[in-house]
């Protein structure tokens, strides 16, 4: 039966970018409210979460390698240096 994963799939992607609900906390929100909703759709909205906080895990570590190749080429000034 179309849409009756998609839909529910849609609510929860909202309520954990809008609400800051968790994975949790929103399909069990959704499976209160619609009981109807399938398996299927719980296992499609925590693949999109996992996929999505390892591409923030990769982002950051991008991020916090850059930095340290920014610190180590910037140059320190005589100040740092000499130590005064």
């Amino acid at each position: 039966m179309a849409g009756v994963s998609r839909s529910p799939t849609i609510v929860m992607a909202y309520l954990i970018k809008k609400c800051g609900m968790t994975a949790e906390e929103a399909i069990r929100l959704v499976q209160e409210r619609r009981p109807r909703v399938e398996n299927r759709c719980m296992a499609r909205v925590l693949c999109f979460v996992v996929a999505f906080h390892k591409a923030l895990r990769k982002y950051e570590l991008q991020l916090k390698t850059r930095q340290k190749k920014a610190a180590a080429t910037t140059p320190q000034s005589d100040k740092a240096v000499s130590g005064k």
